[in-house]
């Protein structure tokens, strides 16, 4: 396995992970809110980072760097629990200089205590016109 930038060609395999994660898991969005799309308009501007094995994307990490902010970070389904989520994130932490920031759906218990297992803590919350309440993360 290994962590690189995302290249233009890997396009279509990152949609379609967001996508199928986000029906898996945010099961408060109703299907017909999500679609494939979704993923180019969330990660303008954003450095993504992928895990690939053998050519196939397993899971990916973007970051809106000016303001050091975790945007996403989706495994594909299937490949969830062998560490790829902790992988990609190390990598952002360890290059990242400043205290990396993120949003987390207050619905997603599963997602905030991955974040609180790699040492961020809830610093403020807010609300989501799409996905309701959220919680602001940081890791100093």
């Amino acid at each position: 396995m290994k962590i690189r930038a995302a290249k233009d060609e890997d396009l279509d395999e990152l949609r379609s992970i967001y996508y199928e994660s986000r029906l898996s898991h945010f099961t408060w969005t109703e299907s017909g809110q999500v679609s494939l799309i979704d993923y180019d308009q969330a990660t303008v501007d954003e450095r993504i980072l992928l895990i690939e094995e053998k050519g196939a994307i397993m899971a990916f990490i973007s970051v809106y760097e000016p303001d050091c902010f975790i945007h996403l970070l989706f495994v594909k389904p299937g490949y969830e629990g062998k560490g790829l989520g902790s992988r990609l994130l190390a990598e952002v932490i360890n290059e990242s200089r400043r205290p990396l920031s993120l949003k987390c759906i207050s619905k997603n218990q599963q997602a905030r205590s991955f974040y609180e297992s790699h040492g961020f803590s809830v610093v403020g919350e807010g609300l989501d016109v799409h996905d309701g309440p959220y919680v602001v993360m940081e890791k100093k």
